[in-house]
């Protein structure tokens, strides 16, 4: 399909600050786009609470699509995969809370099989190379937007830009348990296929990786 909005779109990285609409927002579109995501899982407070620290991290970016002031889609990127844990310490409890009254186990489950690392047992490579890494955590265009071109524009813009924040860092991973996702990557934007990771009463996530 043509991309017929292409002079209304523009990207941002988010610094310090976001209005409760943009974060309601990037709620919607997480709750429909990554429903296999724990953040899916979370209350919208608890979404907000880890959004606001989101955006003050150092370590940790998120990038927004817009069309006019609408919000089309969002990435999240981290400079080292291990700050997705160590700059959430706070609300850690509060997520396992969250999860716990929502009878959400088998994310509980994979949430710290993630945290110890457990997962990883079908992948040598992540030890090896992509824990040291910049890892793009999630990535998400609304529903009726996507096949347009966008997500390709908009993501080719964040690894741009992330590029640039990088020191000592020649590569970026991701996982999706889509395998349309999977052939996104793969032949839109270079990734290659390098292993995979474990999950309790799911399909198990590809591991890619790209040179950048």
């Amino acid at each position: 399909m043509r991309l017929v909005y292409s002079k209304r779109i523009r990207f941002k990285l988010v610094k310090n600050f976001l209005t409760e609409n943009e974060i309601n927002n990037i709620f919607e579109i997480v709750q429909s786009e990554n429903p296999d995501s724990i953040l899916s899982k979370l209350s919208k407070s608890l979404f907000k609470k880890y959004i606001m620290l989101l955006v003050v991290s150092k370590n940790l970016k998120l990038y927004l699509c817009y069309i006019q002031n609408k919000i089309l889609g969002y990435a999240i990127f981290a400079i080292r995969p291990k700050y997705l844990f160590e700059d959430f310490k706070i609300i850690k409890y509060k997520i396992l809370f969250n999860l716990l009254i929502t009878l959400k186990i088998f994310s509980i489950f994979n949430l710290i099989s993630s945290f110890l690392k457990i997962d990883l047992i079908l992948s040598n490579y992540y030890k090896k190379v992509a824990c040291k890494s910049c890892n793009l955590h999630l990535l998400a265009i609304k529903n009726n937007y996507q096949s347009q071109g966008i997500g390709f524009k908009f993501l080719r813009f964040c690894i741009k830009n992330i590029k640039s924040k990088l020191v000592n860092n020649k590569y970026l991973f991701c996982e999706t348990i889509s395998s349309k996702a999977e052939n996104f990557y793969i032949r839109k934007l270079g990734f290659q296929k390098v292993g995979k990771k474990t999950r309790i009463f799911q399909k198990n996530f590809s591991i890619l990786v790209k040179k950048i």
